[in-house]
């Protein structure tokens, strides 16, 4: 797929959640604490998800990075999340508690997409990139091409955007399991 036709299929999961939520929302009880993490998760998805567009449209699929990596954290939360309500108070107060280092633990993330029964592959690729962020890019400033040790290249657009996509189709799973038919089109954004 082209940058273009991956931009729109984030922008098609986007319209699915926005008018997901418009028929479940007259209707969500203020008290319900997985409803509250599910809804707050969307909300996440459809502001990283845009960002992370932006940026690979401008050419700056490494500084993208750090945003997919929490797009990752997001989906796993909405299907970890909406497999077992129970977990709505643990989730909640992650959030809460949640500093810089304890925002990005690569154990939980993958204990929590078992838990749910997301793929591993998915959330291995995303994992993978850390290096690309930390050492994509370091050629750009005049001759900081010279060294060895800048000559990482950076990654593509089209696979940051790839792995958007299948995200933004997990965080829709976790939504229609939740609102059975007002979510569709998991399936498709997963498997891209």
């Amino acid at each position: 797929m082209t940058l273009e036709d991956l931009a729109q299929a984030i922008g098609r999961a986007k319209a699915v959640i926005d008018n997901g939520l418009c028929r479940v929302g007259p209707r969500l009880d203020r008290g319900d604490a997985q409803a509250a993490g599910l809804t707050g998760a969307a909300s996440r998805a459809l502001a990283l998800s845009d960002a992370i567009v932006r940026l690979c449209r401008r050419d700056h699929p490494v500084e993208a990075l750090p945003l997919l990596r929490q797009l990752a954290e997001t989906a796993v939360d909405a299907r970890w999340l909406a497999a077992d309500a129970s977990r709505a108070d643990a989730a909640s107060a992650a959030l809460r508690a949640s500093g810089w280092t304890g925002l990005w633990d690569d154990a939980r993330l993958s204990s929590r997409a078992r838990e749910a029964g997301m793929p591993e592959a998915d959330l291995a690729a995303v994992l993978a990139l850390a290096a690309d962020f930390a050492a994509g890019n370091r050629a750009g400033a005049p001759w900081s091409h010279i060294f060895a040790a800048n000559a990482r290249p950076a990654p593509a657009p089209e696979p940051v955007l790839t792995l958007a996509v299948r995200l933004m189709g997990h965080v829709l799973a976790g939504l229609e399991a939740r609102w059975p038919g007002s979510f569709p089109g998991a399936e498709e954004l997963c498997s891209s």
